[in-house]
Order: structure tokens, then C-alpha cells, then sequence
């Protein structure tokens, strides 16, 4: 028996050979995705189990299974390669003299940067610009980035410039689902959807004096824009943020049928990083975004 390989010597392409078998369940047909023989991917799949010292594979005719060991390898191995393709995107961005990397919160890029993205690029079709969406929190000594966007308060971001000073969050449903809505104690015959807010239905169903009422019951999500997408669809009423439900508003997809009715709710800031290189960009884009909110509405105005 050959002298099993170290793996730390192991080729990149095993893993990826190894990968797409796992995830397509052939060998053939991991082959054919990866542009390599059939017997390409057996020899790199035998070179990883004899590193590992044990079978990745039941094999079977014409198709192939995980061991118990080769899921739990399958699984490290596919967050790895995620990563890394992540990785090479992310370098792959400093071959771009004028590219601008701004981190934002996922629900704030859906429902209101994305959209207005068009403007920025008719104004400044001299940048590039890498939207990260993200919803944790920026380790400014590793995460290369130039503009942050995120949830937060005076007292948790002092230094950050301030887009949405204070949010608020109050029902919102499509018109046609709350059209016969005369009082707040009729949501308790609505579905109610949930998202990873602090600002919770519990918390507005005692603002409202409905504490005799169950606000726990309806489906969850863990993006805010995918609980708006739902209420816009009719499926429920949400518990939203003003601010992200403003173009909602606008278009009539959704309405606040108690805007008197809020639970306040931190803002968003800004926080930039201003280097040699990036200064222009980032200024450019600071000032764009501060213009573009200046007319967000207050609720019950």
C-alpha cells in the first residue's frame, strides 16, 4: 500500500473533486462539472480517503453515497470552499483602482440602497461598487472596507455619521388584508410574521395595551426584507421598521394602519474609512446617500 499523502500536501482539486461527488452524488457527474475524467475524480476522492485513513464513499453501481465520516468532511470541506471562492472575490476587487467596498446591512440594502443604486452610477460611473452585505459586525483590523451601514445608536456607534437618527417600528399589512381593520385588537385575527428584530410584537401588543392578546404565534424569518416581502404579498401583517417600509408606503404594497401606534427602534449610521486611495470615492458616496435621505417621512406625518 502506498505511503498515504499528507493533508496538508493535498491538491486543491481533490477537494473539489470530492466536493462535487458528495453534493451530485456520482463520480460522473462531478466529472463532467469539473471538466476531468471520470477516473480523474476516483483517483483524487482514493488519494483523499487514504489521507483521512478511512472510506469518504459507500460505493454502489452506477452511484455513490457518504459515510457518516465523508458527510461530516463533506460539510467542513464545503464551508471551506465557500470561503475561499469568497476569498478570491474579494481580492479579485483590488485589481479595480476605483472600487468603493461598502458593508451594509442585508434588509437596508434590499429594501432601500439597492434600488437606488441606478442613481449612484448615472452620477459616478467612474466607481465601482462592491456592496457586502452582511449583518455582523465589522472587525475593522481584518475586513477590508470603506463604508460601513448598520443599526445602532449614539451610544453604541459615537463616531459614525447618521443616516436614520431614530427608526420606529408599527404593523404594516397589504391594503387589501387590513381594509376592515377598525382597532388594534383586531390583529389578533391576522397572521402575524416575525423577524430577528429586538423591536418584537410582544413589545408593540403592550405599547398598544393589548396585553391580554397573544402576539407569539406566525411564522419567523431572519431577514427583515423577506417578512415585507410576505406582508407585501398579503400572507400576514409585519411589524416593520418605518424607514424600511417607506418605499412600501409609497408604492401602496403596504400601509400602517396605526402609525400613531410605534415602538421606537435604533437608526442607521455610517462610519467611514478615508484612505489616500479611497478618499474621493467614499466623500462622493457619503454625500450622495445623506442627500438621497433627506426626505424620509416621520411616522403618523
Amino acid at each position: 500500500m502506498s505511503k498515504p499523502t499528507p493533508i496538508s500536501h493535498l491538491p486543491l482539486g481533490a477537494l473539489r473533486g470530492f466536493e462535487a461527488a458528495a453534493r451530485l452524488k456520482s463520480f460522473t457527474a462531478a466529472a463532467e462539472e469539473l471538466h476531468l475524467t471520470q477516473s480523474a475524480v476516483s483517483h483524487q476522492i482514493r488519494t483523499l480517503e487514504e489521507a483521512l485513513g478511512q472510506p469518504l464513499f459507500h460505493r454502489e453501481h452506477r452511484k455513490v453515497a457518504l459515510t457518516d465520516a465523508g458527510f461530516e468532511f463533506w460539510r467542513v470541506v464545503r464551508e471551506t470552499l465557500k470561503r475561499l471562492d469568497h476569498g478570491i472575490l474579494r481580492v479579485r476587487a483590488y485589481g479595480k483602482p476605483a472600487s468603493l467596498i461598502v458593508a451594509v446591512e442585508p434588509a437596508f440594502a434590499s429594501r432601500w440602497l439597492v434600488p437606488r443604486l441606478h442613481d449612484f452610477r448615472t452620477l459616478h460611473p467612474e466607481i465601482d461598487l462592491w456592496l457586502y452585505s452582511t449583518d455582523r459586525d465589522i472587525d475593522w483590523d481584518t475586513d477590508e472596507v470603506d463604508i460601513v451601514i448598520a443599526r445602532g445608536t449614539p451610544d453604541t456607534e459615537p463616531d459614525a455619521r447618521w443616516l436614520v437618527p431614530g427608526d420606529h417600528v408599527t404593523p404594516h399589512a397589504h391594503p387589501d388584508l387590513i381594509k376592515d381593520l377598525g382597532e388594534p385588537a383586531m390583529l389578533a385575527e391576522c397572521t402575524l410574521l416575525h423577524d430577528e428584530m429586538d423591536e418584537d410584537w410582544p413589545a408593540w401588543f403592550a405599547a398598544a395595551d393589548l396585553g391580554e392578546l397573544d402576539p407569539t404565534p406566525g411564522p419567523s424569518f431572519s431577514d427583515s426584507h423577506h417578512s415585507l416581502v410576505t406582508a407585501e404579498g398579503g400572507h400576514g401583517v409585519v411589524l416593520a421598521s418605518w424607514f424600511l417600509a417607506s418605499d412600501a408606503r409609497r408604492q401602496g404594497t403596504l400601509v400602517a394602519p396605526f402609525p400613531e401606534l410605534v415602538v421606537e427602534a435604533p437608526g442607521y449610521a455610517m462610519t467611514v474609512v478615508e484612505e489616500p486611495t479611497t478618499s474621493v470615492m467614499v466623500k462622493a458616496f457619503a454625500a450622495w446617500i445623506e442627500e438621497q435621505l433627506q426626505d424620509i417621512q416621520k411616522p403618523g406625518s
